[in-house]
């Protein structure tokens, strides 16, 4: 986004227009011309779009809808609902709803037949338009992904063989969001991350990340779009009780819990005081790892491998390849409290040669360094950990310095320091973090990576003469973060986080940043603050600030529910604004339009969305003005715009507000841009990829030009395909489930061959703009490889 849409941005949040004004006038305006086609309604989401077009064909109990399973469940759920039933029509090699499948499932309940365009690939329309006629039915596009795709002589959205078409602007969605170093949890490839927002990009669309429900439940949620464009304005930094922090522009927001009911607050009006919504557990129904195989984990690696046993080819000297361990490493309680106190206390370094110097090719050697008063202690819980899982390797123990204070344990060999260093644990005192496999183990092995973390770098305290809690204090604010979200997931939280960057300085005056916190042992949390409601929010009065969760239950105190399960309530505690030049980014959410992320984990909204539909009717173009606004008459001459009487029918609140289209309009000049650039990505992979056995190419007809949102293959052995993108760093996705299997729609399933044919060799690989040229070589040549 540039500099002046960024000014417009400010400009419009201060004007006095922030719901359905001028700006949204304007981008109409612009759509209209666009699209050949004036009657458009611009509206709040795309999803309200088709629930608008279901209302004004007057659709509903006891009526049938035609639709396609294979799309997002936001395709099919306004004909819910509206409490209609929906009649699935099977699909093609194309992904899109077969013509021919139609006609047979028409009865006197049919009422309109819904297609989709499969990733802007537009559908059979003038078929299904002729079918249509016949029977005297309405026909509703989702061009969802569509936008910029063309069909026979037409554009879709002019409605030329359709009752309507529902666009939706999350594709041109760019409102300025968090800073680069926000930490999100996201899960890729089923495998947990914690990572800072600025080291993804778009192949991240189609994974999930961490966000919550408005019932207060935390869980995953697919991402569908990644924003990340640069700005220059004021950012906030805004701290909460706890240590919780997230840096936001003036107009993101954060959720609140208001008139019982989670809402989004611009960050402009936040103040001090406020309780702010964050997680008092993370819900990520972990994929468990139990076993890894090291061929896989160190495939960088040269490897001897015999009867399940490995070395390193060039591990030893003098022809010795080094000692053989078992190639598959069990990830049990033993190997998580080890990691904890390499993160603690470990390091990785070279040791000297047979000949008495350091080269290139030296070995390596596993380092812990601890101190002396701790040898009959956690040195010895240590080795014995060491020798119990690795028992082919001793560990060897060295007193270092002069005053014999402090122990250095070398355990293990080149191998044994590869795996570890393959395990991320970080490199140094500074960017030590937690491993990624500690995302993807049992609560019981997290507590014992904790367990031997706590050990090296904790310190256990009393607090109130019997309550026991764990400090702990380190110099990688990532790891301090990292330690909190793993606490999060087991259901656990910090006491308190603490941030003291650059508080003193080295011996070569470099400034020192200590990070920490405590955490209350286990099984004497009830009291943490999250695990308790603020007094406020309470209808029985009390004298206590606040009341513990367990003492509301059995108290029965009327609560609000939604605070009863996932989410705390944080009272902000300063808030600081800096000037700011670089990028800002975002995630477009599905369903939810939320994320958890920032330091210590704080409830994000996803502030822009929007859709328009456009109406081949004039009369339904004017009815549904009113349908979008409660019925209202907004164009009319009145005294009162609140008290406005009389209603005709009854509408809902559908309607798009200046901001979505303040930032739409901004945008149609470079989303064409961006058209053009993946539709050129997409020309080279037709040409490329329908060269290459085991990949079939099909959305190829001459009639009609996609938007190409989505690029979809249809491979064979599609597990193996996906972890060989997966191995070399490509991204790839299913993107949606099919409909039909949900347990929601079970009443309406049907035998469906030809989507049965394909849903389990279809795939989708990235295609978009922010692709270059380079990117998309190396993924065809990735697939040309084979699998």
């Amino acid at each position: 986004m540039s500099n002046k849409v960024n000014v417009d941005l400010l400009n419009q949040l201060h004007s006095g227009w922030i719901a359905q004004g001028p700006r949204v006038n304007q981008f109409e305006e612009a759509l209209g011309k666009r699209f050949r086609n004036d009657q458009v309604l611009t509206v709040g989401t795309g999803t309200h779009g088709l629930t608008l077009a279901l209302m004004l064909l007057n659709i509903g109990q006891g009526d049938s809808v035609i639709s396609t399973a294979l799309t997002c469940t936001a395709s099919n759920f306004p004909i819910m609902l509206q409490g209609a039933n929906i009649i699935w029509a099977d699909v093609k090699k194309d992904f899109n709803i077969d013509p021919d499948s139609i006609e047979s499932l028409i009865t006197g309940n049919t009422k309109a037949i819904f297609v989709v365009h499969w990733g802007g690939y537009p559908c059979d329309m003038k078929k299904i338009w002729e079918i249509a006629g016949r029977y005297n039915l309405a026909v509703v596009e989702d061009g969802a992904h569509a936008y910029g795709s063309t069909y026979k002589d037409s554009m879709i959205g002019e409605c030329k063989y359709s009752d309507f078409t529902m666009f939706s602007f999350q594709a041109i969605k760019h409102l300025t969001s968090v800073t680069p170093e926000t930490p999100v949890l996201i899960k890729r490839n089923n495998k947990i991350e914690l990572i800072e927002i600025g080291n993804l990009d778009k192949n991240i669309i189609g994974q999930e990340c961490m966000s919550f429900t408005k019932e207060g439940k935390t869980k995953w949620s697919k991402i569908y779009d990644f924003i990340k464009h640069p700005i220059k304005e004021s950012i906030l930094n805004i701290k909460l009780e706890k240590g919780r922090e997230v840096n936001i522009t003036k107009s993101h927001s954060i959720y609140s819990f208001i008139d019982n009911e989670f809402k989004a607050v611009y960050g402009r009006d936040l103040k001090i005081g406020d309780y702010i919504a964050a997680p008092r557990k993370l819900n990520i129904e972990e994929n468990i790892i139990k076993k890894i195989d090291l061929i896989e984990l160190l495939k960088h690696k040269l490897m001897m491998i015999k009867d399940d046993k490995i070395r390193l080819s060039y591990e030893g000297r003098s022809g010795h390849a080094g000692k053989w361990i078992d190639r598959y490493l069990t990830i049990d309680e033993d190997f998580c409290k080890i990691l904890g106190y390499y993160v603690a206390e470990g390091s990785i370094t070279k040791v000297y040669s047979r000949n008495g110097k350091i080269t290139k090719n030296s070995p390596l050697s596993v380092i812990f360094s601890m101190g002396a008063h701790e040898e009959y202690t956690r040195i010895k819980d240590l080795i014995e950990c060491l020798e119990r899982k690795f028992p082919i390797y001793k560990a060897q123990k060295y007193l270092v310095n002069t005053n014999k204070t402090g122990i250095k344990i070398h355990f293990g060999s080149t191998l044994f320091s590869e795996i570890i260093k393959a395990m991320n644990p970080g490199v140094n005192t500074y960017k030590k973090r937690i491993p990624d496999i500690m995302w993807n183990v049992s609560d019981t092995c997290k507590e014992s990576f904790l367990e031997g973390y706590f050990n090296g770098d904790g310190h256990e305290r009393i607090q109130d003469s019997y309550t026991k809690y764990q400090q702990w204090v380190s110099a990688s604010k990532e790891l301090t973060n990292g330690i909190h979200y793993l606490l999060l997931t087991m259901g656990k939280q910090t006491s308190s986080l603490e941030l003291n960057e650059g508080y003193n300085l080295n011996k070569k005056g470099e400034e020192m940043n200590r990070y920490g916190g405590y955490v209350i042992n286990y099984d004497g949390q009830n009291t943490c603050k999250e695990n308790c409601i603020p007094n406020e929010f309470f209808k029985k009065y009390n004298s206590h600030n606040s009341i513990s969760i367990n003492r509301i239950k059995s108290e029965n105190i009327d609560c609000p529910k939604e605070l009863l399960e996932d989410i705390a309530l944080l009272k902000i505690k300063e808030i600081n604004e800096f000037d700011y030049d670089g990028d800002v980014y975002d995630f477009s959410v599905e369903e939810v339009e939320n994320f958890i992320g920032g330091f210590g984990a704080i409830c994000l909204h996803n502030t822009v969305d929007g859709g328009a539909l456009f109406c081949k009717d004039l009369n339904h173009y004017k009815e549904g003005k009113l349908l979008r606004w409660y019925g209202i008459d907004r164009e009319s001459i009145r005294t009162d715009f609140r008290c406005e009487n009389p209603i005709i029918r009854a509408g809902g609140k559908y309607h798009m507000n200046d901001i979505n289209a303040l930032i739409g309009y901004n945008n149609m000049e470079e989303v064409e841009h961006n058209l053009k650039t993946t539709k050129e990505n997409a020309d080279y992979y037709n040409q490329e990829l329908s060269k290459i056995n085991g990949v079939e190419v099909t959305q190829i007809a001459k009639d009609r030009q996609s938007s190409y949102w989505l690029y979809t293959i249809l491979v064979e052995k599609r597990s193996d395909f996906c972890t060989m993108m997966a191995n070399r760093g490509i991204s790839v996705s299913r993107v949606h489930e099919r409909n039909d299997l949900h347990p929601c729609t079970e009443k309406f399933r049907r035998p469906l061959p030809g989507l049965e044919s394909i849903i389990g060799k279809m795939i989708s690989i990235p295609v978009g703009w922010w692709l270059t040229k380079e990117d998309r070589e190396y993924i065809v040549d990735a697939i040309r490889q084979g699998w």
